[in-house]
């Protein structure tokens, strides 16, 4: 193969794997209420001894 056809192969792989990365990341805080974001920050603070917010 040429030169310019392993650049592509390479291309699409790297691709690929971001594509692959960016649909299974989950972000820390699930969800974009306020109730959820609360929620999980108590859940965090009281899993580190600190107390309420």
């Amino acid at each position: 193969m040429r030169r310019n056809a392993w650049e592509r192969w390479i291309f699409c792989a790297v691709s690929l794997m971001l594509i692959f990365c960016a649909a299974v990341y989950a972000p820390t805080i699930y969800g974009n209420s306020p109730e959820e974001i609360n929620r999980y920050l108590r859940w965090e603070m009281a899993d580190r001894g600190t107390g309420p917010i």
